[in-house]
């Protein structure tokens, strides 16, 4: 993952949350902290879906292609 771009309190994310989710889709992830402790990083779909390796389904030929079967010689009739 990127690291983050911007850092934000967490008052300020909230007053300004419009700002913090065009500037996340723009420049990347955003780190939002805590006075009282903890962390958290805003960032965009994509970005997620390319860490949880949600980032592209399959089409048909891939998934064959890739498939346990290939080479194992089984036959289908």
């Amino acid at each position: 993952m990127k690291s983050p771009r911007s850092q934000w309190k967490l008052q300020d994310a909230k007053a300004r949350f419009s700002e913090l989710f065009r500037q996340t889709l723009a420049e990347g992830p955003q780190l939002v902290t805590r006075q009282s402790g903890g962390e958290v990083v805003v960032l965009s779909r994509a970005e997620y879906d390319r860490l949880t390796g949600r980032h592209k389904q399959p089409d048909l030929y891939e998934y064959l292609r890739n498939s346990p079967l290939v080479g194992s010689g089984v036959k289908f009739e």
